[in-house]
């Protein structure tokens, strides 16, 4: 059998792709976790007129046109298109080229290839791996089940997803688009405990020293749960359609610091932790919650559930404040 499967381990933060992409790399090799454990604290909120986003702030991705840096253990290339065609003819050649030495593919396909009742739909994909007796390659999306998974396509079916966009409508990275290259280096890191504490101090400060260049009108740390909010007041009122996203990237967010808590314990960062672990589980399990709630909301078409859920956020942002407070103070 003629196959070749880079590592990938289904990640902790499942809300946004190109998180969960480099998370499910990372998640591989144990020496990573000092870095992951030092970011993931800081969340933003940037406001839009329909649909505002909240996402972690300042977390390198493998949207590495978005974000100013990655992780150290990341090796990045960008290729166009272009370069792509210069290379091999076509592209399943190329995409198992770059598999078998060591580097996974990011890139912006027409995923109406793989999906029944629908005509258009772009979207980034995450290659992984590939099988040459059964012609398929392994994929992380969110496209196939409405969640992040390992999926199988077949080699004609990417072959014609990736052909069918244009050079001019590709997005990808910024709107530079391409193929985007990444590969596991050997690198260094130590945990960062001044790093974390900064990041603690600006989440209930409500504010960032950290700055992308963005002109567009955002909210940092305990503001984004007031903000968030009142966008579930006007879903509730039918002004907005009911978003779980961002309600989502909340739980992963909770997810990811009672791992905090249990690593800054373990390696005696945080001493006496396992009160704030149990208080952090209390606000992880009522940010699942409110998740589930608007899950509810679309599913049943009943935006009282949106209410619901904001008045929970006002309840995680109370708790959330106490804990990081005590937290600090241990630190």
């Amino acid at each position: 059998m003629v196959a070749k499967v880079l590592p990938m381990q289904y990640p902790d933060v499942t809300s946004w792709q190109w998180h969960a992409n480099l998370l499910a790399v990372l998640s591989n090799y144990p020496q990573s976790t000092p870095w992951i454990m030092s970011n993931y604290i800081q969340l933003q909120m940037t406001f839009d007129p329909t649909a505002s986003q909240i996402e972690f702030y300042r977390a390198p991705t493998v949207e590495f046109g978005t974000f100013p840096h990655l992780s150290p253990w990341i090796y990045q290339q960008l290729l166009k298109r272009e370069t792509v065609r210069l290379i091999a003819d076509d592209p399943v050649t190329f995409f198992c080229g770059c598999i078998d030495r060591g580097n996974y593919i990011y890139t912006v396909v027409e995923q109406s290839v793989f999906l029944d009742g629908i005509d258009h739909f772009q979207h980034d994909t995450f290659i992984y791996g590939y099988d040459m007796d059964e012609e398929v390659f392994y994929v992380a999306d969110f496209t196939f089940k409405g969640k992040y998974s390992f999926e199988k396509v077949s080699f004609a079916q990417l072959r014609m997803a990736y052909e069918a966009v244009n050079d001019e409508w590709d997005w990808l990275m910024g709107g530079r688009g391409g193929v985007a290259l990444f590969s596991f280096r050997d690198a260094r890191y130590e945990f960062n405990i001044e790093l974390v504490r900064r990041l603690i101090q600006e989440f209930l400060a409500c504010s960032s020293s950290f700055s992308l260049g963005s002109d567009r009108r955002c909210a940092f740390g305990l503001d984004v749960y007031e903000a968030l909010a009142e966008d579930a007041i006007k879903a509730a009122a039918g002004e907005w359609e009911p978003d779980y996203k961002p309600f989502h990237v909340i739980y992963d967010h909770k997810k990811l610091m009672l791992k905090r808590i249990e690593y800054m314990g373990q390696y005696g960062y945080l001493n006496h932790y396992e009160e704030l672990y149990g208080e952090y589980e209390i606000i992880a399990n009522l940010a699942f919650l409110a998740r589930n709630l608007v899950v509810k909301a679309r599913v049943a078409g009943n935006r009282e559930f949106m209410k619901k859920a904001g008045t929970l956020l006002g309840e995680i942002s109370d708790r959330e404040k106490k804990t990081l407070t005590t937290m600090l103070r241990m630190l």
